[in-house]
């Protein structure tokens, strides 16, 4: 039986926690636009925006073309947005792939928990 492992970075940010977490919290649809080249856009399954509980379906490319079916949710004390992923290629090689992201003053923090399909299965680095 393989372990859940977990995989992390963390980079300094010069604006206001507040105001880094609100970009991702309230406006995660500009990824498409921030990143053309491997974000290629998003389907709302579950709502219509990126709140709690919200389920979409990402279209991606990290060297191949991908989707991924995840559930949003969001914890506005903490500064913290968890995407559970529900369905999509990732799945082809991970049981199970929970990424975070947290947002405290000066610092944000990305990580991903996941449990490989098989000992042979790399970590999900180009996740983060």
């Amino acid at each position: 039986m393989l372990q859940v492992s977990r995989v992390a970075v963390q980079f300094n940010i010069t604006c206001s926690a507040d105001k880094f977490y609100g970009i991702f919290r309230k406006n995660m649809g500009l990824l498409v636009q921030l990143f053309p080249e491997y974000v290629k856009g998003y389907k709302f399954v579950k709502g219509n925006e990126f709140g709690n509980g919200a389920v979409v379906i990402w279209n991606y490319d990290l060297g191949s073309p991908a989707t991924m079916k995840g559930r949003h949710d969001s914890n506005d004390a903490t500064r913290t947005i968890t995407l559970t992923v529900l369905g999509g290629d990732v799945l082809d090689k991970y049981k199970s792939f929970v990424a975070k992201l947290q947002v405290d003053p000066g610092v944000t923090k990305w990580s991903i928990e996941f449990e490989k399909i098989s000992p042979n299965t790399p970590n999900p680095n180009e996740f983060l």
